[in-house]
C-alpha cells in the first residue's frame, strides 16, 4: 500500500509540471493572440467610424454646402496616408454635434476643443476626427497603432483616397452646376470651369449694390435685369477672360413654406424658432444664424433672427426650468426673466433706458406713467402707441417668447413704405420691412407701434416696436459676430441701418429713441416679430 503511495506522488508532480508548462505555453499564446486581436478591433471600430462620418457628412453637406467643422481652430495634420495632389486644404476637428443620428467609437476631444477661444492651438488633442477642407478625407487625428503600423482612416499609405470632391461652395459662394472648382478663394478669386466646354471664369466681389452692369458685359434687357439681381444678392459673379458672365440663379432663393411653426437648423447645429407662414432663406450667409439668419414672411417682408441664449449664464436667476400654466409665466417670473436679461445686456443700458408704460397729459407737458396715472389715464395711448393693460400683455409675450423660443425676429430694413411718405401723411401708408423702401419719417411713436402692429403674417404671432431691451439684445448679438465681415457698410449680420443717419422709437420710458442721433428724431423703429 505503501509503495503504491509513493508512486502515485511521483507520478502527480511529474504530471503537474509538465501541466504547468503546457498551460503557461498555452496562456502565452493567447495573451499574445489577444492583444493581436484587440489591436485590430480597435483598427476596425476607427474605420468603421470614419466609414459612417464619410456617409453623414456627404448628407450634410448636401444640405448645407458646407462641412462640420469647427472653424476658428485647424489642426496641423500631415499623415503618411496624406495626399499631397488631394489633401491641399487646412484640417478642421469634425464638430460632431453638428450630424444627427450619430454613435461613434473615437472621436469624443471634439467637445473640449469647441470650449477653447477661437485661435488656439489644438494639436495636443489626439481623440478628433479630422476632415480636409478640399478633399474632405477623414482621419483620426491620433491613429490606432497595430503590427508595427498607424492606421489613421479607412486606407492605408498604399492606397491613398486621390478621388476629388466635387465642391459646391468655397468661402460661402456657390459653384454652380455644370461647373468644377479650380482653385483660389474668394479674395484672391475663385476659379471655375465649364463642365462642357472647359472655359474657366473667375469670382468677381462687388462690393456695393448696383443698378447697372460692370463694364465691358453687355445683355440683353431681361437678361440685363435678372444678372443685376443676382449680382446684388451674392456680392458679385462669374467673369470669364473674353467678358462672358456667369450669374448664380435668383430661383429658389428660399426655404418652402413652413405652414406651421417649427424649428430650423443650421450647418452649424444653432436652431431658431421659424412661425408660420415664414420662408427661410437659401442663400449662403444669409441661412446660418451667427451670420444673419434672413427670413420672409407671405408679404415680402424679410426679418433677422436674433438669437438669445438660454442658459445658466444668461439666466442666472430665473433658471432653465420655468414652465406656462395657462399659457403664461408668473409675475415674479416675468420679473426674474426680465433682470436677466438686463443683466446679460448691461453694458448697453443707461439708466434712462426702462421699458416701462407711459403716456401723455391733457397739455402734452406732463408724462404719465403707471405709479401716476389714474384709472382713465391708464387707457390713454397717446405715448407708446399701447394703454397699459396691453403694453404688460406685450411685454410679458416679448419676454416668454425670448425664454420659450431662445430669440426673436428683428425686420432686416428700416420700415418704409413702397411709395414717399410726406409728413403730412403721419404714416398712413402700409408698412413693409424690404429692399428700396421708402423710410417712414415724421411719424410719432404712437403711429409708430400702431403701424408695426399690421405686420404680423402669423396669428399666434405679435409684432411691435421693439422694447429698448430688444435693442440692447441686438447689440450683443452684433459684439458676439464682430468678425463677421460685411461687403456692404449699410448693414451688419444682414440687418441694414443700425446706424443710420436718424434714430429710431423703443418701447421706453419718455419717447427715448436708440441708435444714430440725426435731425429726424420721430422715425418709426425698426420692428420686432416674437
Amino acid at each position: 500500500m505503501k509503495n503504491i503511495m509513493k508512486k502515485n506522488k511521483g507520478i502527480t508532480l511529474i504530471t503537474v509540471s509538465i501541466a504547468v508548462i503546457i498551460l503557461l505555453t498555452i496562456t502565452g499564446t493567447t495573451i499574445y493572440n489577444f492583444k493581436q486581436n484587440f489591436g485590430m478591433e480597435k483598427v476596425r471600430g476607427m474605420q468603421s467610424d470614419v466609414s459612417t462620418l464619410r456617409d453623414k457628412v456627404a448628407s450634410y453637406y448636401a444640405q448645407y454646402g458646407a462641412i462640420p467643422i469647427i472653424a476658428d481652430k485647424p489642426y496641423n495634420f500631415y499623415a503618411n496616408v496624406v495626399s499631397k495632389a488631394v489633401d491641399t486644404g487646412k484640417f478642421y476637428v469634425i464638430d460632431l454635434s453638428s450630424l444627427e443620428n450619430l454613435t461613434l467609437i473615437y472621436g469624443q476631444d471634439y467637445e473640449e476643443i469647441k470650449k477653447l477661444p477661437s485661435g488656439s492651438n489644438v494639436n495636443e488633442y489626439k481623440d478628433v476626427y479630422l476632415i480636409n477642407e478640399t478633399s474632405h478625407n477623414i482621419f483620426y487625428a491620433g491613429g490606432i497603432k497595430h503590427g508595427g503600423k498607424t492606421f489613421y482612416t479607412d486606407y492605408t499609405e498604399q492606397d491613398v483616397d486621390v478621388a476629388p470632391v466635387n465642391l459646391k461652395v468655397v468661402d460661402n459662394i456657390s459653384i454652380p452646376s455644370n461647373y468644377t472648382y479650380i482653385g483660389g478663394n474668394k479674395k484672391t478669386g475663385i476659379v471655375i470651369q465649364n463642365d462642357t466646354n472647359a472655359k474657366k471664369y473667375t469670382w468677381k466681389v462687388v462690393e456695393e449694390p448696383i443698378s447697372e452692369l460692370p463694364g465691358g458685359i453687355v445683355l440683353g434687357n431681361n437678361e440685363k435685369e435678372k444678372v443685376i439681381e443676382s449680382i446684388n444678392i451674392y456680392d458679385g459673379y462669374y467673369l470669364a477672360s473674353d467678358g462672358n458672365i456667369e450669374c448664380l440663379p435668383t430661383e429658389n432663393l428660399w426655404s418652402e413654406k413652413y405652414q406651421t411653426s417649427g424649428i430650423y437648423k443650421d450647418k452649424n447645429g444653432e436652431t431658431a424658432y421659424i412661425p408660420a407662414n415664414f420662408y427661410v432663406s437659401l442663400v449662403p450667409t444669409k441661412d446660418t444664424i451667427a451670420e444673419g439668419l434672413v427670413a420672409r414672411d407671405t408679404n415680402y417682408n424679410e426679418w433677422v433672427w436674433i438669437p438669445v441664449p438660454k442658459t445658466m449664464q444668461v439666466y442666472k436667476n430665473a433658471g432653465l426650468q420655468i414652465t406656462a400654466k395657462d399659457g403664461k409665466f408668473t409675475e415674479e417670473q416675468y420679473k426674474l426673466i426680465e433682470s436677466d436679461l438686463m443683466e446679460y445686456t448691461k453694458e448697453y443700458r443707461k439708466e434712462e433706458y426702462v421699458d416701462q408704460w407711459y403716456a401723455y397729459s391733457q397739455d402734452n407737458k406732463t408724462i404719465i406713467t403707471e405709479t401716476n396715472a389714474n384709472d382713465t389715464e391708464k387707457n390713454l395711448e397717446n405715448g407708446c402707441g399701447l394703454n397699459l393693460e396691453n403694453y404688460k400683455n406685450y411685454k410679458n409675450k416679448m419676454l416668454q417668447s425670448i425664454y420659450e423660443n431662445g430669440g426673436f425676429w428683428i425686420s432686416r430694413y428700416e420700415i418704409g413704405s413702397t411709395i414717399t411718405v410726406s409728413k403730412d401723411d403721419n404714416g398712413a401708408r402700409i408698412p413693409v420691412s424690404q429692399e428700396k423702401s421708402y423710410v417712414y419719417n415724421y411719424v410719432t411713436c404712437q403711429k409708430a407701434q400702431e403701424l408695426s402692429e399690421t405686420m404680423t403674417a402669423d396669428p399666434n404671432m405679435t409684432s411691435s416696436l421693439l422694447f429698448g431691451m430688444q435693442w440692447d439684445l441686438v447689440c450683443k448679438f452684433v459684439e458676439s459676430n464682430s468678425n463677421t465681415k460685411d461687403t456692404d457698410q449699410n448693414k451688419v449680420l444682414n440687418i441694414y441701418n443700425l446706424a443710420g443717419n436718424v434714430s429710431e422709437w423703443t418701447l421706453t420710458l419718455g419717447s427715448v429713441y436708440r441708435g444714430e442721433n440725426g435731425k429726424n428724431n420721430d422715425i418709426s423703429s425698426l420692428r420686432s416679430y416674437y
